[in-house]
Parts: structure tokens; C-alpha cells; sequence
């Protein structure tokens, strides 16, 4: 018992399809925006809205037991273990605002050219798209 076309396997089949498809000349509208627009982690960090690079984000997780280094500035959170490597984590909160005590948000695992960072956030929003021209510098204190 044959199949249509003398094809007996469904890889036959899913090849002959395609190639039906390449003969019709059918595409896809192609994407224009593509590198104008950013992909990215939202968060809250002290009242602002921040955006990560998706590329960079290995993981978002809750608190870990992080170990604090002594004699470093209070936005050093101190070094955990992620996956077996040592990490350091940056609170951003205490960094933009220096009288800040909050220790409480999830930590966003960054990775860049093979090195692993965290940094603490008061809240992740959740990934987004977003066209470049959407964005602002961020205000300067003092800029009224």
C-alpha cells in the first residue's frame, strides 16, 4: 500500500511538503522592527522601572543564604553559591538609594562573557518587549 506521492515515512511526507511550499514562493512578512525593539526583564527597583537585557538573565531566584564580606560598602550584599560557583551580589536599591535597608527581593542571576553576577531587586515585573525609542536616560538628581 502506497502513500500519496510514493512516500512511505512521515519525514518523506514533512519533506515533500516543504518543498511544495518553497515551489509556491509562500513567505513570511518579514520583520522589520526586529532590531529596534529590546527584550527585557522589568523590575522594580526602589519606585523605578528597570530593564535587564534577557540575554544577560541566566535566572531569576528567591533569597539564598548569602555570605557577607567584611569591610565592604553596604551595597555588596556578599558572595552565595550558585550552582556551585561563587557569586557576587550587588544590591541595587542600597547603590541608587544609600540610606536604604531592604534585603528582601529576588535576586537576578546575570551572566556576561562567562562571568556570573546577582543583583537584588524589590520586585520583578515579568519579560517585555519593548521598540528602543520607548526608552529615556534616566533623570540626574538635581535635574529640575
Amino acid at each position: 500500500m502506497k502513500k500519496a506521492g510514493g512516500f512511505h515515512t512521515p519525514l518523506q511526507q514533512l519533506l515533500l511538503l516543504e518543498e511544495r511550499i518553497r515551489l509556491a514562493g509562500a513567505r513570511l512578512p518579514e520583520d522589520t522592527d526586529q532590531d529596534k525593539r529590546f527584550h527585557g526583564i522589568k523590575c522594580d527597583v526602589g519606585g523605578n522601572n528597570c530593564l535587564v537585557d534577557i540575554r544577560l538573565v541566566s535566572e531569576v531566584i528567591e533569597d539564598k543564604h548569602i555570605t557577607p564580606i567584611p569591610c565592604c560598602v553596604d551595597w555588596i550584599e556578599g558572595v552565595m553559591n550558585y550552582r556551585g560557583a561563587l557569586v557576587a551580589v550587588y544590591n541595587i536599591n542600597r547603590f541608587l538609594h544609600q540610606d536604604s535597608d531592604d534585603s528582601a527581593g529576588p535576586l537576578i542571576i546575570l551572566r556576561y562573557d562567562n562571568e556570573l553576577s546577582a543583583i537584588r531587586v524589590d520586585q520583578v515585573v515579568g519579560m517585555q518587549k519593548y521598540l528602543l525609542e520607548d526608552f529615556r536616560p534616566a533623570e540626574e538628581p538635581g535635574d529640575d
